[in-house]
């Protein structure tokens, strides 16, 4: 996959919050964060304790899955006013017919919903990911979840009408960059 493993982890900055690549300390903060039942009730799954949430992270900060053929990227998210860790973002890079696909994700605290972070924090994360050559962003929300519909609208996905395991795809591919006049126009 191309690029250095340098080059796909990296701070991202918006006006408001800084994604710092995940490390396995993060789950101190982290596991409070993410200690609520509501956050699981699309999803599945169920919030884990400190030990193994470090573990989660520890498999997650190598970056590369086992076999070499995704990208695992993490950040937690972190408020400027205060350095407050609010939740995560992910993609999953992997190339599919020569072009790279980032399948991405995010999570938000309930003390921290509704305040626009999520939509933030992965139209940061979006905006990368296209400026590293990703072709095409998904992401696959439940049809009930309206707060993740929202949030995907938001930074210009669109449903699709293909589903993996009861959850709907979006997507959101690479549009053209205008192009300004020729030169000597």
């Amino acid at each position: 996959m191309a690029g250095s493993d340098e080059s796909w982890n990296r701070l991202l900055e918006t006006a408001r919050l800084e994604l710092v690549p995940l490390q396995p300390h993060h789950a101190d903060e982290l596991v409070a964060v993410l200690d609520d039942v509501r956050l699981y009730h699309f999803t599945g799954g169920e919030a884990v304790g400190l030990e193994e949430l470090r573990q989660r992270y520890e498999r997650w900060s190598r970056r590369v899955s086992p076999d070499g053929t995704e990208r695992w990227l993490n950040w937690v998210i972190l408020r400027l006013e205060d350095a407050r860790a609010l939740g995560t973002v992910q993609a999953t890079v992997a190339t599919d017919d020569g072009r790279l696909i980032a399948d991405v994700a995010w999570i938000v605290g309930v003390a921290h919903q509704g305040q626009g972070y999520a939509s933030e924090s992965a139209e940061a994360l979006l905006t990368w990911l296209f400026e590293c050559g990703v072709q095409e962003i998904v992401a696959h929300i439940h049809p009930a979840h309206a707060a993740s519909g929202r949030v995907a609208s938001k930074i210009g996905m669109e449903p699709t009408e293909q589903w993996l395991l009861g959850e709907r795809r979006w997507k959101r591919p690479r549009r053209s960059l205008p192009q300004g006049p020729a030169r000597g126009e």
